[in-house]
């Protein structure tokens, strides 16, 4: 009798496993209005297309940085998500979703610099010195869950070094598709 008990619940939580989300489409864009900034990202790339989450993620990337991006690095993110009844502004919860941060630097300082890209000479910490990017190889990470729900979404990247003058560093607008 016990193990019919373990038995149904098992396959009462298989039921309510929630599906593998795929990425269906993904585009980024130059904010338009926006001069270009001293970052620009001249490509990136996700794979395997489909993505599948859960699932392995290939990330790749070549970007043209024009000024060492040093502490004080801001951040404005605007995340939207499509809804049946017009678009909705996902709030700030826990630094995800629409946020402002005063310095991306304090928040991205890993204890240790994944070796692809100790081997491609690509920073994981402030500062970023001037200099391209190549990181077309990419890299492959494991993602262990579902990060969005199906739907489409929106973000706005804006970024600015506030140092004793700011400047504009880049703006990128995002589309992403997940189904």
């Amino acid at each position: 009798m016990q193990w019919k008990a373990i038995k149904d619940k098992l396959l009462f939580e298989k039921k309510q496993t929630p599906k593998a989300t795929r990425m269906l489409g993904f585009t980024y864009n130059p904010c338009p209005g926006h001069p270009q900034g001293t970052a620009v990202v001249k490509s990136l790339d996700f794979e395997p297309n489909p993505l599948v989450f859960p699932g392995p993620l290939t990330v790749s990337f070549y970007v043209e940085n024009d000024m060492t991006l040093t502490s004080k690095l801001a951040a404005n993110v605007t995340l939207i998500r499509a809804t049946s009844v017009g678009n909705l502004t996902l709030p700030c919860i826990a630094n995800i979703g629409s946020c402002n941060y005063d310095d991306i630097c304090s928040m991205i300082n890993p204890p240790v610099c994944p070796p692809p890209f100790v081997a491609a000479k690509i920073p994981c910490r402030c500062p970023f010195p001037k200099g391209i990017y190549d990181f077309r190889k990419g890299t492959t990470f494991d993602v262990g869950a579902a990060v969005f729900p199906p739907g489409q979404y929106y973000a706005r990247i804006n970024l600015t070094l506030m140092d004793k003058k700011p400047t504009f560093v880049a703006c990128y607008d995002i589309s992403v598709s997940f189904g």
